[in-house]
């Protein structure tokens, strides 16, 4: 029982990882975008999809978040688009300070922007939506929910505006930016290497 108790304790922090192959999470991921792109399609949409640098060969990770990760922040940039483009772009980057491995999911789009009390609803800085409508709820629920459990595993999730002119009367506001990054380990030779002959 007092195991129980203490493992409870952490409340849904503790984060379950496995040995992930770098090459079937790229495959995966282009075939989990797919019905993104159907999506932006119907609606007239251009959708960019860009692997600026190749994921390490094997590296420990939640494998099913990245794409959960992908697909939902997809699925909000494409709701709130009405014309122009959406662009998604993976970028695993090595941090040379700190020697971590840090995957970076950054979308933006070319919609009117997000409204500021669902910006300041995804960061807990309000806990109602007054004017969103019941349809558009769910998406803004699910950032908060994400944002939340990027933080849980050491990263975060930024939601924000970008303004083509800064100086316009009101922000004259250029689209939408969602900015998701998550520190993962790689698994080195030996390592792999010692699974292979000790624990397969």
């Amino acid at each position: 029982m007092e195991r129980l108790n203490t493992i409870s304790e952490f409340k849904g922090r503790t984060q379950f990882t496995s040995p992930v192959s770098g090459a079937v999470v790229r495959k995966k991921f282009c075939t989990r975008v797919v019905p993104s792109v159907l999506e932006a399609n119907a609606k007239g949409l251009d959708l960019e999809v860009e692997f600026k640098n190749d994921l390490p060969d094997s590296f420990y990770g939640d494998e099913g978040f990245i794409y959960e990760l992908t697909s939902d922040i997809l699925k909000a940039s494409i709701a709130n688009t009405e014309r122009g483009i959406v662009r998604i772009s993976v970028s695993p980057d090595l941090f040379k300070e700190t020697g971590e491995w840090w995957l970076t999911i950054m979308v933006d789009d070319s919609s009117p922007g997000i409204p500021p009390d669902q910006i300041n609803y995804i960061y807990g800085m309000n806990s109602e939506l007054h004017t969103l409508s019941p349809e558009r709820f769910p998406l803004v629920e699910n950032l908060r929910r994400l944002r939340d459990r990027c933080k849980m595993l050491g990263g975060d999730l930024i939601v924000a505006n970008m303004f083509a002119d800064k100086y316009a009367v009101g922000g004259c506001c250029s689209g939408s930016l969602y900015l998701a990054s998550i520190p993962y380990r790689t698994i080195s030779a030996a390592h792999s290497s010692f699974r292979k002959n000790y624990l397969a």
